[in-house]
């Protein structure tokens, strides 16, 4: 591969099937320290490069065992790992000289891992944490995903504080995991992903929400976004009005790429997390007012998963500006701007504390219907007892 004015500097480092060596390749008169258009790494240097990519950092003494090689054949190879580091990626190899436990003199090298290409092991323990609250897929699935995480480190050998701190870190909530009722499918989800990037159609077959299949259901996905366990896909049904909808991706029950490309575009969608629940149960998604008494103990959580804000509090008839809830006295009513849909915003508040909608007065009532409902599950003392 032959560098122009205009290609930008790749590198590609990849272990080749036939023999045991880690190769890098890049254009010929990129790399300084590469005297042929392709120079063999061996897998100790590479395997120096991905732990400092996903450690930070590694020790001249460790490597001296480990490899059972001498002093100075490290020193080259860290020559080596830090000329492909700097030219490549712009992170600087540190050298710093420690005394261990034992009195004996070392070298650390270091580098700031968190600007590399790769996810460090603190990295993947956030992700995965974040995949196992989603809730969202299979267990199969979910452990597939998990695997493939945490597998470069369990090949490098970091398992003392790589793969293996994370899967015990994790492995009761591995162990007791449960996705929700309907999965999303990942293949669903990466035939969505893929015709967003095409901008291409879709056509799918989908049960709506009362039970019924439509079979041939043409849309246009522009976004796609997850909320309360869901994944759901924004983006416009290709019908005589091309009317915006939200599609729940565990409904797609089967889904294929159109060879149309669409005219739609992202302008004019909007996208916050109530919004999406909003569209999906065919609500009108402009932004309402509403008045509320606030626990401020409890408030800040609930305006929050509300998708609102603080506007104004009122002292008596006069509105008084603020942005802040600290800053409303206690006890006063406060103003909160919000998408705040019928459906969604009725769950959310029932299954939240910190509030009382004042107005407006609809809202009020169905959630003074709903709770008197299930004050009544609960105070029926003529039901028999089991």
């Amino acid at each position: 591969m032959v560098a122009s004015s205009r290609t930008p500097i790749r590198l590609d480092i990849f272990i080749m099937a036939d023999t045991s060596d880690v190769y890098c390749r890049s254009p010929k008169k990129v790399l300084k320290f590469l005297k042929k258009g392709r120079e063999p790494i061996n897998n100790r240097q590479a395997a120096i490069i991905l732990t400092l990519l996903t450690q930070g950092q590694i020790s001249k003494n460790q490597l001296q065992k480990e490899y059972n090689t001498t002093a100075k054949t490290i020193e080259r190879d860290i020559v080596s790992v830090g000329n492909l580091l700097s030219d490549y990626l712009g992170l600087e190899v540190v050298h710093k000289k420690v005394v261990t436990d034992d009195k004996k003199r070392d070298v650390l090298y270091q580098v700031d891992a968190t600007k590399g290409p790769f996810l460090t092991q603190r990295e993947v323990f956030v992700v995965t944490k974040l995949l196992l609250a989603s809730r969202s897929f299979d267990p199969t699935v979910v452990e597939k995903l998990i695997t493939k995480l945490t597998r470069p480190l369990k090949q490098l050998r970091l398992d003392q504080n790589g793969s293996s701190a994370i899967n015990a870190l994790l492995k009761g909530e591995r162990q007791y995991y449960q996705a929700v009722a309907r999965p999303t499918k990942l293949t669903v989800l990466d035939a969505m992903i893929n015709a967003v990037y095409a901008h291409k159609k879709v056509i799918v077959r989908y049960q709506k929400s009362n039970g019924e299949i439509d079979n041939n259901y043409l849309f246009t996905p522009l976004s796609i976004e997850h909320f309360d366990y869901y994944w759901y896909v924004r983006g416009y049904k290709e019908d005589n009005e091309a009317s915006t909808r939200i599609l729940r991706c565990d409904r797609v029950l089967d889904i294929k790429i159109s060879e149309d490309a669409t005219k739609h575009d992202l302008e004019g969608i909007e996208a916050d997390r109530n919004t999406v629940i909003g569209m999906f149960k065919g609500q009108d998604h402009q932004t309402q007012t509403l008045i509320v008494k606030a626990d401020y103990k409890a408030a800040d959580l609930t305006i929050d998963r509300l998708n609102a804000r603080v506007v104004a509090y009122y002292d008596g008839d006069q509105e008084v500006p603020t942005t802040a809830l600290s800053e409303v006295p206690i006890g006063k009513p406060v103003k909160l701007i919000t998408r705040l849909m019928a459906g969604a915003g009725l769950y959310l508040i029932l299954g939240l504390s910190g509030v009382e909608v004042l107005a407006p007065a609809s809202l009020r009532q169905q959630i003074k219907a709903e709770l008197a409902q299930a004050l009544d599950r609960y105070q029926d003392d003529e039901k028999p007892s089991n």
